[in-house]
């Protein structure tokens, strides 16, 4: 009897602790809540419903309060101005235990036009805590990374036609910047009014961006173009010496890939759009294929005297040999000229003179 009784506790711990049922109850439940439009004295909030009580009455508070304040605002307008104060809260995302709402306040204080502001709040679903962009750079190289993909998208949006100051682009403030959370990452929208454009931008970083480390192998070093032994062999198959192994032909994705950056700039020369990164200051890398249809193939690079580790003709002489052509560009450029070539690919050198000190190269491929 004493046996079957030690046997049937046996059995009854194993059970306990292999159980699925134990699993599933010991395991840590997501908190996952449905939200809703709710009115107050015609102010649109969310209410949430569900998921941690202590969480969910902290972030109903703080949605409410929002058209309270409305409200009040409201009544205030009507009576000084005849205006009036609307707020519109709208869910982006609720997932992950994260939960963004979008408010939109339309603003009219008694004249014929109104004031947009927007605005996003998001919420930890565990804590009811509002996050904060700060929260999801706390290191400066996850910063970095969130600043250089910001650069990227911008530059890209204005590539496509959309009008935005340079300053904006180079050095750009989240101060009135909102984000909100997608599947894989976040979105930060700037406000018209910020980057001087006629609507809302959005550029979306994903997380894998932001939380990239830092790569071993990383260039530290500023890009300098050299001219040695291998320079002339080099330029043969369209690599470009001391450019950290770049080629030409290159997609930007390898391009910025090989470099451990994304662009942050760009200008306009021979008819086509440069960009640049912070690791090559005084080059342009431009991406148009020459085919009409396609941009995305590394075929024109500019170098200014800065990227340059030689300042004379006489240096190029000594390592490239004669050129195949030089002469004296009196139209277009009012400057003395070199070229050379090394299969399908070209590099000219410029200059005041020819015995000036050299001004920039182009090497390209047609």
């Amino acid at each position: 009897m004493k046996r079957k009784i030690t046997w049937f506790i046996l059995f009854v711990v194993i059970f306990v602790l292999f159980s699925p049922v134990n699993e599933v109850n010991g395991a840590t439940k997501k908190v996952t809540v449905t939200t809703k439009v709710e009115t107050y004295k015609g102010q649109e909030y969310i209410k949430v419903n569900g998921g941690n009580k202590t969480a969910t009455t902290k972030i109903n508070k703080k949605l409410k309060n929002e058209a309270v304040q409305s409200a009040q605002a409201n009544s205030e307008y009507k009576k000084d101005n005849n205006g009036y104060n609307y707020i519109y809260q709208n869910t982006l995302f609720n997932k992950n235990e994260l939960l963004s709402v979008s408010m939109e306040t339309v603003v009219n204080v008694g004249g014929p036009g109104s004031i947009h502001i927007y605005s996003v709040y998001n919420f930890n679903l565990k804590t009811g805590d509002i996050i904060q962009l700060k929260d999801l750079t706390p290191t400066q190289n996850q910063l970095n990374n969130l600043n250089e993909a910001v650069v990227s998208g911008l530059l890209e949006k204005k590539s496509k036609g959309i009008s935005i100051p340079e300053d904006n682009i180079k050095n750009p403030s989240y101060d009135d910047a909102s984000f909100y959370y997608y599947n894989s990452g976040i979105v930060i929208r700037f406000n018209p009014q910020k980057l001087f454009s006629t609507s809302y931008i959005d550029i979306k970083v994903p997380f894998k961006t932001i939380n990239k480390s830092k790569p071993e192998n990383a260039i530290t070093e500023p890009l300098k173009f050299v001219l040695n032994e291998s320079t002339k062999s080099d330029l043969k198959i369209g690599k470009i010496t001391g450019f950290a192994g770049l080629n030409l032909g290159m997609t930007k994705k390898q391009v910025s890939d090989t470099l451990g950056m994304q662009p942050n700039d760009s200008f306009y020369d021979l008819g086509g759009e440069f960009w640049t990164y912070k690791i090559a200051k005084n080059a342009g890398f431009n991406f148009d294929d020459g085919s009409g249809t396609s941009k995305d193939m590394l075929r024109y690079v500019i170098i200014g005297a800065g990227s340059l580790t030689f300042s004379t003709f006489a240096e190029v002489h000594k390592s490239l040999g004669k050129p195949v052509k030089s002469y004296y560009d009196d139209i277009l450029l009012d400057l003395y000229v070199e070229q050379y070539k090394f299969g399908e690919n070209s590099i000219d050198i410029f200059a005041d003179t020819s015995k000036s000190k050299i001004s920039y190269v182009q090497i390209y491929r047609k």
